[in-house]
C-alpha cells in the first residue's frame, strides 16, 4: 500500500465499539433493507482507525450522486492530508455514471463506502454520521475539495481548545472551476437566522459530541437543513471557534445555491425559531436581511411593510435582537445609510428603543461588532 495516503495511516485491527444507543459511530457497515447495491472499503477487511492519546481521529463525510469526475479529485485531496489519523466514508446515492465502479477502483484507501437509493443529501449525511466514529467531523462534498492542511489544523484547534465547530474559510469556484472569492466566516448570532449561513457549510469542523447533543439533519428542508443545524446547535449553546485558515475549495452551481429554494427553506427555519411570525412576514424578512439576496434596501412600500411587522412583535426579544444583528452585520458607509433608514423603522416603540440602546451598549465591547455599534448608538443619540 502507498505510504502517502493519509488514509493509510495509523490502521488497527481492534474493531471500535458500534453502538445503537449512539447517534455516531452507530453501525460498522449500514443495516441492508434490501436496497443496498454495492459497499465496500477498509472496515469490510477488518482495518479500522480510532482517536489516540495525541491524535484525535478525523471523519471525512463525502455524499455523491453520478458525479464521477468530480469525486475523484474531492477523493484526492482527502488522501493527500497531511495529517495522519483519518477516516473517510462516502454514501452514494445509486449511481449510475461510473462513480460506484471508481469507488469499488479505490477502495483500499477508503474506509466504507455504499451505494443506495435514497432521498437526497441530507438523508445521505445522516447515513453516514451513523458510520463514523471520529471525535471531528467534516463533509466535503463531491464538488468540492479540501486544502492539504485542513484536517491537521482542526485536529490541533481541537486538542488546544474545548469547542463544538471550528469555522474556517472557502474558496468559491464558479462551474469551470475559477477562483471566486474567500469566504470567511463570520460571527454566528441571533442575526444569523435572518442573514444566512455565517460559514460555508463544508469549511466547518464538528466534534462528535456536537452531533450526540443535535441529532440527525432535517429531511424536510432539501436546501437548508445544514444551516438550520448549524442555528439549532447554536441555540442550545454550541462553542464556536473561529479560524482564518483555508480548508475548502467550494464548486457554486450545487443545489444549495438555488435561491428561490432557498428562500423556502430559510422560511420555515424562522418561522420554526420564531414561532409566532406568518409565512409572509417570514418571506419579507428573508428577502429583506438575508445576505443572499442582492440587494437589501427598502422602497416605501417594503418600510411600511417591516415597519408593522416589528410593530405587531415588539415584545419578541428573539425577532428584535435578530433585526439589531442584522443592522450590526455589515461595516461599509453604504450599510451606514440602510442601517439608519431601518432604525428609523424600529425606534418608534419606547419599548423598543430602550431595549436596543440596552443591548448596543452591550455590543460596544465586542471587539467584531465595536465600529457598526458605535455607529448605531450615534444614530440612536440623534433621535
Amino acid at each position: 500500500m502507498p505510504a502517502n495516503i493519509a488514509t493509510l495511516k495509523n490502521i488497527v485491527i481492534e474493531q471500535p465499539q458500534f453502538s445503537l444507543r449512539n447517534f455516531c459511530g452507530k453501525y460498522k457497515a449500514l443495516p441492508d433493507n434490501n436496497s443496498i447495491l454495492a459497499s465496500g472499503g477498509l472496515r469490510t477487511k477488518g482495518m479500522y482507525k480510532k482517536t489516540t492519546k495525541d491524535k484525535p481521529l478525523v471523519t471525512f463525510i463525502t455524499s455523491v450522486r453520478n458525479n464521477k469526475d468530480g469525486i475523484e479529485k474531492c477523493m484526492e485531496s482527502i488522501w493527500n492530508q497531511t495529517y495522519d489519523n483519518i477516516e473517510y466514508i462516502v454514501v452514494d446515492g445509486a449511481s449510475t455514471d461510473g462513480t460506484v465502479e471508481l469507488l469499488f477502483k479505490n477502495e483500499d484507501k477508503i474506509d466504507y463506502f455504499v451505494s443506495e437509493p435514497d432521498e437526497g443529501i441530507y438523508y445521505a449525511y445522516n447515513k453516514a454520521l451513523s458510520l463514523a466514529t471520529g471525535d471531528v467531523i467534516a463533509i466535503i462534498n463531491s464538488d468540492d475539495w479540501a486544502f492539504p492542511n485542513a484536517a491537521m489544523i482542526a485536529a490541533t484547534n481541537f486538542q488546544s481548545e474545548k469547542f463544538d465547530m471550528l469555522f474556517g474559510v472557502a474558496m468559491y469556484h464558479d462551474v469551470d472551476g475559477h477562483e471566486l472569492y474567500r469566504y470567511p466566516p463570520f460571527i454566528m448570532n441571533e442575526g444569523s437566522i435572518l442573514l444566512g449561513t455565517p460559514v460555508c457549510h463544508n469549511a466547518t469542523y464538528f466534534s462528535r459530541s456536537a452531533y450526540e447533543k443535535v441529532g440527525y439533519y432535517s429531511k424536510s428542508l432539501p436546501i437548508a437543513a445544514d444551516f438550520n443545524w448549524m442555528i439549532d446547535a447554536w441555540l442550545i449553546g454550541a462553542k464556536i471557534s473561529y479560524s482564518q485558515d483555508m480548508f475548502v475549495h467550494y464548486s457554486l452551481g450545487g443545489t444549495s445555491d438555488n435561491l428561490e429554494k432557498y428562500t423556502k427553506d430559510a422560511v420555515e427555519i424562522i418561522i420554526d425559531k420564531v414561532s409566532d411570525l406568518s409565512t409572509e412576514e417570514a418571506t419579507v424578512l428573508v428577502k429583506h436581511f438575508c445576505m443572499f439576496y442582492p440587494t437589501r434596501y427598502f422602497s416605501q412600500e417594503d418600510k411600511l411593510k417591516i415597519g408593522e411587522i416589528v410593530d405587531k412583535h415588539k415584545n419578541n426579544s428573539l425577532l428584535l435582537m435578530m433585526i439589531l444583528k442584522c443592522l450590526l452585520f455589515s461595516k461599509t458607509a453604504q450599510y451606514e445609510d440602510l442601517a439608519s433608514t431601518k432604525l428609523e423603522l424600529i425606534s418608534g416603540s419606547r419599548l423598543i428603543e430602550v431595549f436596543l440602546k440596552n443591548k448596543i451598549a452591550d455590543l460596544l465591547r465586542n471587539t467584531f461588532l465595536f465600529r457598526p455599534a458605535q455607529r448605531l448608538y450615534q444614530l440612536f443619540k440623534k433621535n
